[in-house]
C-alpha cells in the first residue's frame, strides 16, 4: 500500500499529549537488554512538568537495566476504540529513595483512596525505603490521536 491509499493517522500536538499522559492509565516501560529483547512492564506514573516520574527497585530488571542504559521508553495508550497513544523515549534519571507520601499519592492515584490505603498498609512495608525515584526526560515523542 501506498500512502495515498492509507493515510497518516492524525497525531496529537502538545497540549493533547499532555491532558491524556495526565490521565490516569498504567504505561508500559521499555528497557533494553545486551543481547535480548527489551524487558517491558506495566508501571504506574506521574506526569508532571513534561517528565515522567516511576518508582523503581533499583534492584528489579527494569532498575537495573535503567541504571546501565540511562534510557527508557513508555508507552501509555487508550485501549478504546478509536484508539490513542503516546511513546516517549529519552535519558533517565533517578532522584533518590522515594518518599512514602508518593508512593501513596501513586497508589491512591491508581487505586483510589480506600484502595490506595490498603496498598500502603499491606504492601508498601515489604518495600518501603528501597524503591527510588526514576525520571524520563522526553527526547522523542510519537503519538496518534485516532487510529481510524
Amino acid at each position: 500500500m501506498t500512502n495515498k491509499e492509507h493515510p497518516p493517522h492524525p497525531r496529537m500536538n502538545k497540549r493533547q499529549r499532555d491532558a491524556f499522559l495526565k490521565e490516569k492509565r498504567v504505561g508500559v516501560l521499555s528497557v533494553a537488554r545486551p543481547n535480548r529483547g527489551p524487558y517491558a512492564l506495566p508501571i504506574w506514573y506521574d506526569y508532571r512538568g513534561g517528565r515522567i516520574y516511576m518508582e523503581t527497585n533499583p534492584k528489579s530488571l527494569h532498575g537495573r537495566e535503567m541504571r546501565r542504559t540511562k534510557r527508557a521508553t513508555l508507552t501509555v495508550q487508550d485501549e478504546h476504540p478509536p484508539y490513542k497513544y503516546v511513546t516517549i523515549e529519552g535519558p533517565v534519571s533517578f532522584e533518590g529513595v522515594s518518599s512514602e507520601s508518593y508512593i501513596r499519592k501513586l497508589a491512591r492515584r491508581y487505586l483510589g483512596a480506600r484502595g490506595g490505603d490498603a496498598f500502603m498498609r499491606k504492601i508498601y512495608p515489604a518495600y518501603a525505603g528501597s524503591s527510588h525515584v526514576a525520571v524520563l526526560t522526553p527526547e522523542t515523542i510519537w503519538s496518534i490521536d485516532r487510529a481510524f
